[in-house]
């Protein structure tokens, strides 16, 4: 009979083990709770059970499918590829003040009662209108950076020139770190998908490696024979960044004779207006969310499995009142950028 890794973390309990110990005990010698021997074999068989589940975590983290944290991360080492780190935020500051004052770089302005606070990228003069933009970058990375407008407006670093300050526009590009079910995906990918010496799935698994790329489409004969785009979808802020770096490793391994073009993915914003009946609001939009995100570059958007997996959830009805249609096909350099709205009857 085959022994799976729950039955052999079941033998491996303190109690189970306990008793296995004190059954190998005569029976003439008194092994009750207490007794000498009980108080012996005790704490050796809770020190046993101890290193039995350290065991079994150890041997669940080998798995892709069930290692997590810091766990995942060696495993993507060993791929040669690295979790995205966390991006901040970044926002134009408009500072007031006395006309040719100067506004150190590194001037921090932070949200009230909060803890998110910017630092400015350079140094700046305060123009002869009275007032002067100057970037910024949040010192907290992270979505947390993403602020609406008018709320950076704390100085926390005297400056005698500046008498107000705040931000016009908000803040935009804080990116949170990799998620591990993310992370999870691409090294799935890598494990399934071997090189094969330049086949669409190679330029996926090339585009994958680079950390940042959080989606990656192969268009084959994009410009005729021997040529490639490969399309890449990542955080807006970091695809200028992230183009060349990806250009550099399919360079190096595109088939000699092939003409590949790496491009940043463009962003489609789509509204998705759904009505349901029977459950909650929140709950329909995780749940399409779930569903929409996994739409990747170029890849379509099926209407009855966006409401079948509402009414699975628990919705005793649904249906999309937009957009309309059956379904809605991405162009091969689009990936979907999602709004659910959700009204309940």
């Amino acid at each position: 009979m085959a022994i799976t890794i729950t039955d052999l973390f079941k033998e491996q309990q303190y109690h189970e083990i306990l008793q296995r110990t004190l059954d190998r005990i005569p029976d003439y010698i008194d092994k009750s709770e207490g007794s000498y021997i009980w108080d012996a074999v005790a704490p050796v068989s809770y020190e046993h059970a101890k290193q039995a589940s350290f065991l079994m975590f150890v041997i669940i983290q080998a798995f892709a499918l069930h290692a997590y944290g810091e766990w995942l991360d060696h495993m993507a080492g060993d791929f040669g590829i690295s979790r995205a780190p966390a991006v901040p935020a970044t926002v134009e500051l408009l500072f007031t003040g006395n006309p040719g004052g100067e506004i150190p770089a590194g001037t921090k302005v932070a949200v009230q009662s909060t803890s998110i606070m910017f630092e400015t990228d350079e140094r700046a003069i305060i123009e002869m209108e009275g007032s002067v933009l100057v970037p910024a970058t949040c010192l907290n990375s992270g979505e947390e950076g993403n602020v609406p407008n008018d709320v950076v407006n704390l100085l926390v670093d005297f400056v005698p020139v500046v008498s107000s300050v705040t931000n016009p526009a908000p803040s935009t590009g804080g990116v949170d770190a990799e998620d591990d079910e993310t992370l999870r995906n691409r090294i799935l990918f890598f494990k399934r998908n071997p090189e094969r010496g330049g086949t669409e799935t190679d330029y996926r698994r090339w585009a994958l490696s680079v950390g940042g790329v959080q989606a990656a489409h192969c268009v084959a004969l994009a410009r005729g024979i021997g040529s490639v785009d490969v399309i890449i979808g990542a955080p807006p802020n970091q695809i200028a960044e992230l183009v060349p770096r990806v250009q550099a490793v399919v360079d190096v391994k595109k088939p000699l004779g092939v003409h590949a073009t790496v491009k940043g993915a463009e962003i489609l914003p789509v509204d998705f207006r759904i009505t349901v009946s029977g459950i909650d609001s929140l709950v329909v939009e995780d749940v399409a969310m779930a569903y929409l995100t996994t739409v990747g570059i170029g890849g379509t958007v099926l209407f009855s499995k966006l409401i079948a997996a509402i009414i699975n959830a628990g919705a005793t009805d649904a249906f999309l009142t937009e957009p309309v249609g059956t379904q809605l096909v991405l162009a091969p350099d689009t990936v979907l950028d999602p709004s659910v709205y959700i009204t309940v009857i």
